[in-house]
């Protein structure tokens, strides 16, 4: 399947070269990146983009440092337990009532 008339691996490409660039702003040589970077750029994404969109990325730059990590390019593949939230609790600035999960429904609110 294709999004928005890329194909995929180019997609890919494009989602591991965005956390190559982050790296680089954050002046982390990609190629000692660590866990914590990782979990740092998760942070990133999950503060900018829907969840979905976050997944996507992820699995990307997984991938990517994976590939790395088998051409000796890193030791290891530093993003290899990274996923996406399940839900939008590590957003509260992306939620109503000052960061407050609304109630359920028929409950009020």
């Amino acid at each position: 399947m294709d999004y928005q008339g890329q194909p995929n691996a180019e997609h890919n490409r494009g989602n591991a070269g965005q956390s190559v660039a982050w790296c680089a702003e954050q002046k982390i040589d990609p190629a000692t990146a660590t866990e914590d970077d990782m979990a740092t750029y998760r942070k990133v994404l999950v503060a900018e983009y829907a969840m979905g969109t976050v997944a996507v990325k992820l699995a990307a730059i997984r991938r990517s440092c994976e590939a790395a990590a088998w051409r000796g390019l890193h030791h290891d593949n530093p993003a290899a337990g990274l996923r996406a939230p399940k839900d939008r609790t590590e957003r509260p600035s992306q939620l109503r009532n000052g960061g407050k999960a609304k109630p359920p429904r028929g409950q009020g609110g």
